[in-house]
């Protein structure tokens, strides 16, 4: 912009003109503003897997859940039980498939047969 204001001014002024013209329009053109810097976004913190457990209260829980979940495989024993039971289960029989969960003393057994046959009774 400052050339095309003295090559105006040239056409028609004297030097002396000419220079002042000059330093008008350098004095005249506002200084450029500073632009904010953008300030870094925060980045969120690593977990820190070495601390103690009650710093990482979902790990816990989920370390929970695995313990919780975990159980050994059957027995032969106790993979016949669970097939009589499943024959009578569906032959609608379910109180003779919890009895047999019960007199075997099988916790396992009489849990999966008191949830099926409440699902089957609603």
């Amino acid at each position: 912009m400052l050339v095309k204001t003295i090559l105006i001014a040239a056409a028609g002024l004297s030097c002396a003109s000419l220079l002042a013209t000059a330093a008008a329009a350098q004095t005249s053109t506002p200084a450029p503003t500073p632009q904010p810097q953008p300030q870094p976004q925060q980045q969120p913190m690593p977990q820190n897997h070495f601390a103690p457990a009650w710093m990482h209260p979902q790990e816990q829980i989920w370390r929970q859940s695995l313990t919780d979940t975990a159980q050994t495989a059957p027995t032969k024993a106790q993979w016949a039980r669970a097939r009589r039971a499943a024959d009578l289960v569906n032959a609608n029989r379910c109180d003779e498939a919890f009895s047999l969960a019960r007199t075997e003393k099988d916790t396992r057994l009489e849990t999966g047969v008191s949830k099926v046959c409440l699902a089957r009774k609603s």
